[in-house]
């Protein structure tokens, strides 16, 4: 399997209702799987049911119809952005770093519920958009946590350290969920520039 990183590829999402949609902007919370931009990934996908496997309950036709309307619209997107110019990139932050700033400003902005118990109570109140865990987190804690909220939210953990994050949260913390979409959105990004976006089913292959 080939990875491709995540903003290169389609999202569609099994809300925590059981709904599964296309989701155009990465925001849509529940459970995650992604498909390469390519009509062949689509048609291989839809013959082995990959989708299927991975949200473990029925595609309906509409959300393949979808798929492949926007897999055009992507290509045409390509095309154009082919036609830009070349201006020099800005000079950009370690990923990591990136990240860690994306973390302070959900603190900032008051989107960051941090600790365990506040987390899951945000999971199950359909207030937390993701997750995320320090990369220190014990294995028996990450596994209490994806079963507590797995199925509600996507769940990853961040290359940043509990003492890293102390300085955002004041505190060593292992567990952030980040309440705004926007801000959720922005940390996604982050994660997956980072490499860290390892949960979620990917079947761009």
């Amino acid at each position: 399997m080939t990875s491709r990183p995540k903003k290169e590829l389609v999202r569609v999402v099994r809300a925590p209702s059981g709904e599964i949609s296309i989701d155009l902007v990465g925001k849509k919370p529940g459970r995650g799987a992604y498909l390469c931009p390519n009509p062949d990934c689509l048609t291989k996908a839809k013959k082995k049911k990959a989708l299927e496997r991975c949200f473990e309950q029925p595609v309906p036709a509409e959300v393949y119809d979808a798929l492949a309307v926007q897999l055009a619209a992507a290509a045409k997107e390509a095309a154009a952005d082919g036609k830009k110019n070349n201006a020099p990139a800005k000079p950009k932050l370690p990923p990591e770093e990136a990240l860690y700033q994306a973390v302070s400003l959900c603190r900032k902005a008051g989107a960051l519920t941090m600790g365990f118990d506040a987390v899951e109570e945000a999971c199950v109140k359909s207030k937390a958009w993701l997750v995320m865990t320090a990369s220190d987190i014990s294995p028996k804690t990450l596994q209490r946590l994806n079963y507590a909220v797995g199925d509600l939210v996507d769940v990853f953990t961040m290359p940043l350290t509990q003492d890293k994050l102390a300085d955002i949260s004041h505190k060593p913390v292992a567990v952030y969920a980040v309440t705004d979409r926007n801000l959720a959105k922005l940390c996604f990004d982050r994660l997956s520039d980072c490499g860290a976006i390892k949960n979620e089913e990917d079947m761009s292959e």
